[in-house]
């Protein structure tokens, strides 16, 4: 019964070490990766909702500044994004809210990512 036990505890030793030794390893700069993919999900959902060039069909037939089809816009994007993009989007959908109500009144790609704390101001 005790041998279960150090073998149970080495096993959490080891998965704990891996995983930590892993997100060493791996980990990028998050200010970058935060503003890149801020600006890149936010830059598609704008022109995939530009109604005088469509290049999707979010039913954007009667507004291209729906908050609707922008949160729906920026799921999509986020969803189909590369996996570097997985932290940022979680990031931005905590707050999505006020990304769009910043995209909805026209705010620059670049001054909606500064305001809601993905960029460097």
């Amino acid at each position: 019964m005790k041998l279960n036990k150090y073998i149970f505890l080495i096993f959490i030793i080891w998965v704990f070490t891996f995983t930590i030794s892993k997100k060493v390893l791996f980990q990028g700069n998050p200010i970058v990766e935060n503003c890149v993919a801020c600006k890149f999900i936010w830059e598609n959902v704008e022109e995939a909702l530009d109604s005088s060039k469509p290049k999707f069909n979010f039913g954007n037939t009667y507004s291209d500044r729906n908050p609707i089809l922008a949160a729906q816009a920026f799921q999509y994007f986020c969803r189909i994004s590369p996996d570097i993009f997985y932290e940022p989007c979680n990031r931005m959908y905590e707050k999505l809210f006020f990304f769009t109500q910043d995209f909805l009144n026209r705010t620059s790609i670049e001054e909606i990512c500064k305001r809601n704390e993905m960029c460097p101001s």
